[in-house]
């Protein structure tokens, strides 16, 4: 049996709707909230998992639908049921939809300084065979040394240049 069968065979089928069709796809509706800073006045806050607020006075964040404030992300705000999330969570659960594409080995006369760690990318020793000089991005061409190369495709799944101001 190929892999996929005996994969079908341990996962349940997904449930079929009233009208015989199966399930559509949804979204799911999220909200960024604003983070409040500690200081203010004392405000009812809700924790991570609790039905009841605390008056507690060191911030937290506000629901961008209610202004409710949560000590914590990621969470369900208990007032108007939307699930609240900060754009780090949501980047960790999305990178492995949208990966950092391969970076092209850099054969040629390398790159003074890799842009990641801004140490000397390896030169090649005289009459040695081609060596890879590090790594370069496809998008905005900046080089990078194999450790940094490593470090964003296992990671962080972003180039720091790209995304740069």
């Amino acid at each position: 049996p190929h892999l996929r069968e005996l994969l079908l065979r341990l996962l349940p089928p997904r449930p079929v709707c009233q009208d015989k069709l199966a399930p559509t796809n949804s979204l799911v509706k999220v909200g960024f909230p604003s983070r409040v800073p500690p200081g203010g006045a004392p405000a009812l806050t809700y924790s991570a998992g609790s039905s009841k607020p605390e008056v507690r006075a060191d911030g937290g964040f506000a629901c961008p639908q209610c202004g409710v404030l949560h000590a914590e992300l990621p969470t369900e705000c208990p007032v108007c049921a939307l699930k609240l999330l900060s754009a780090t969570d949501l980047s960790k659960t999305y990178h492995h939809l949208f990966p950092l594409p391969l970076f092209k080995q850099q054969l040629g006369p390398p790159a003074a300084l890799c842009f990641g760690c801004g140490e000397a990318l390896p030169a090649a020793a005289r009459n040695a065979a081609p060596a890879t000089h590090g790594f370069t991005c496809g998008a905005c061409g900046a080089a990078f040394c194999e450790h940094c190369d490593a470090l964003l495709h296992e990671s962080l799944h972003a180039c720091p240049s790209c995304e740069g101001p």
